[in-house]
């Protein structure tokens, strides 16, 4: 595929089984790949993300809307590049032990441009804070002292 289509910046697919191998692969043939919806995919863990957010400098957006994430490390997010500028949008509501939240505040911190974040979390609005609050779209004031 990378031979045929040298080019490619986008990949949406639906009810496929994809693997670790296949994300690597995606990774390192696509230089200006930009966007990848995998929505009820199956069969890929957080190594092949890992690489994802690794190698594909200019993404946009990860959506793995309801797909089955086989997850081996909340950490695999700290394999964005310390300037993350591209990355738009990030959906990672599937994953079934959510996230580190200090790697995901990092993460949060380093992207700029980040303006839809979809993560599984159940968190108190005060221990979230401002900044990951107005990313998530959510309007957040502290409470008063004591509350």
């Amino acid at each position: 595929m990378a031979m045929a289509y040298p080019m490619l910046e986008e990949l949406r697919l639906k009810r496929m089984v994809m693997t670790d191998e296949s994300l690597e692969l995606i990774s390192r043939s696509f230089k200006n790949f930009k966007v990848l919806v995998l929505s009820s995919c199956e069969g890929f863990s957080t190594d092949g993300l890992a690489a994802i957010a690794a190698n594909c400098r200019n993404l946009t957006e990860l959506d793995l809307r309801e797909s089955e994430v086989d997850d081996f490390s909340g950490h695999w997010l700290t394999h964005f590049p310390d300037s993350c500028i591209s990355l738009v949008s990030l959906n990672i509501s599937c994953l079934a032990s959510g996230v580190s939240f200090s790697a995901l505040e990092r993460l949060v911190g380093r992207c700029p441009s980040l303006r839809t974040l979809r993560p599984k979390l159940m968190l108190r609005m005060d221990a979230l804070g401002l900044p990951m609050a107005r990313t998530l779209g959510l309007s957040w004031s502290p409470g008063p002292k004591g509350c």
